[in-house]
């Protein structure tokens, strides 16, 4: 297993997409687990902190957004690794 964890702790950072979400305090995890058979799953965990109730509220409104957005960038990273072999 390989942990990755990246944390932003500006307070200073806008984001433009909303003034729910003011500051740019999440804590990304990114996790590698080889399975034993020639793959890996990978596990991303994001979440906030020191964010007030209403930044959270809005962080959790994203999270399909968040998921659909990955999801689409992994399909293409596989489809790429198809036809590249």
């Amino acid at each position: 297993m390989f942990r990755l964890a990246v944390c932003s702790t500006s307070q200073t950072t806008k984001r433009t997409t909303s003034q729910s979400w003011k500051r740019n305090n999440v804590h990304n995890e990114v996790i590698f687990t080889d399975n034993h058979d020639g793959t890996t799953k990978m596990t991303i965990r994001s979440q906030p902190f020191n964010a007030s109730d209403e930044e959270r509220s809005f962080f959790e409104g994203m999270l399909e957004s968040m998921q659909q957005g990955f999801g689409g960038t992994f399909d293409q990273l596989e489809q790429y690794l198809v036809e590249t072999q």
